[in-house]
């Protein structure tokens, strides 16, 4: 018996409205043991503050990569309990923590900066900053802090030693900085003062025409990585980076020879 082509059309578009409906609902992400869920990074100081990136996997397995004044050094793993885990999840579920501000401005160089990252399956959310962070962030901060300072963490790499005075395959001179400050500030005793602890010292102006400077600093109280990263968040600091040596060409006769 063939059905009418009123009620033929209508069966059709009824199936293809309830395989719309359920095909929506497999669109929801979930997380894999692949995804890091929570991050925390914290850059270095004019002090001995802890610099390390904490990056927390979806089911607890936690990976520590301690880079200076934290134990341990180099790059650890252990997994987190099941209660612990679940307080960190509940912790993060009670804030409205992708409507906090991305940045948090600040005129305070010698603190440390820190990133904490977030990964809801959908998107991720980073809210990066030093002094005046919603209290919320503070906390969860303080949470995975402790987290890093626990014990038993199994180390997987151990850190390199940073190397002194030391120039790398590519040239890069890492106790040297090129060092453009803000405009019409030029380098003065009082600003090298705060970075005494790490010896930074003025080489020389590279340039009269060019507010550029060539600065040095001792690599034994400062890994390179960390001494750019902690130029990079002063705020009378434009541009920093390492120095790099130059390698002349000999002359060649015409024809190449």
């Amino acid at each position: 018996m063939k059905l009418p082509s009123q009620i033929l059309s209508l069966l059709c578009t009824t199936i293809l409205i309830a395989a719309s409906s359920c095909s929506s609902k497999k669109a929801v992400p979930t997380l894999s043991t692949e995804d890091v869920k929570y991050s925390l990074k914290k850059s270095a100081c004019f002090g001995k503050c802890p610099v390390y990136q904490l990056d927390i996997y979806e089911g607890g397995r936690a990976v520590l990569n301690g880079q200076r004044y934290i134990e341990p050094m180099g790059t650890s793993e252990k997994q987190l309990s099941e209660a612990a885990f679940a307080d960190l999840e509940a912790a993060f579920a009670s804030t409205d923590f992708h409507n906090f501000p991305d940045t948090v401005p600040s005129m305070i160089p010698d603190l440390p900066s820190v990133w904490v990252t977030y990964y809801d399956g959908v998107s991720t959310k980073t809210v990066y900053g030093k002094e005046g962070r919603p209290d919320e962030v503070v906390e969860l901060e303080a949470l995975m802090n402790s987290i890093a300072m626990s014990p038993g963490w199994k180390t997987t790499q151990p850190a390199k030693k940073p190397a002194s005075r030391a120039t790398d395959a590519s040239g890069v001179i890492e106790h040297q900085l090129i060092m453009q400050p803000i405009d019409n500030m030029e380098i003065s005793e009082n600003w090298l003062k705060r970075y005494k602890q790490h010896k930074l010292t003025l080489v020389k102006r590279l340039s009269p025409d060019l507010n550029y400077y060539l600065l040095e600093y001792d690599t034994k109280t400062i890994a390179p990585a960390a001494m750019i990263e902690l130029m990079q968040g002063d705020p009378a600091v434009k541009v920093v980076q390492f120095n790099k040596e130059v390698t002349m060409r000999e002359p060649t006769t015409r024809g190449g020879k």
